[in-house]
C-alpha cells in the first residue's frame, strides 16, 4: 500500500513535538482547573478541556494501566504524541500527493 511507505520521519518528529508542547500546556490548564486555580475565562477553560482530545486514545483504552503509575501516565501521553504526529504526517501525504 503506498499510504504506508515513504513516511517522512521529520515531519513526524517536528508534528509530534508541536502537539507535545499543547499536550503539555494543556496538561497545566487541566490541572489548574482541577484544583480551582483557574478563572472563568473562555480561553483558558477551552485550552484545559482540550486535554481530553490529547490524552486520546491510550489513556480512554488503558485508562487502569495508565493511572497506577506518574511514568505510566506520562509515557502515554508520550505514544498519544507520537501518534498524532504520524496521523498528521499522513494526512499532509494524502494531502500534498505524490
Amino acid at each position: 500500500m503506498l499510504l504506508f511507505r515513504r513516511i517522512n520521519a521529520s515531519v513526524v518528529l517536528g508534528s509530534s513535538i508541536i502537539i507535545g508542547v499543547a499536550t503539555l500546556v494543556s496538561f497545566w490548564f487541566a490541572f489548574g482547573k482541577d484544583e480551582g486555580q483557574l478563572r472563568t475565562g473562555y480561553l483558558a477553560n477551552l485550552v484545559a478541556d482540550s486535554f481530553y482530545v490529547f490524552r486520546f486514545p491510550t489513556h480512554v483504552i488503558f485508562w487502569e494501566l495508565l493511572n497506577s503509575s506518574a511514568i505510566l501516565y506520562f509515557l502515554g501521553l508520550f505514544l498519544n504524541c507520537l501518534f498524532y504526529g504520524l496521523l498528521i504526517e499522513r494526512v499532509w501525504f494524502l494531502i500534498k500527493g505524490k
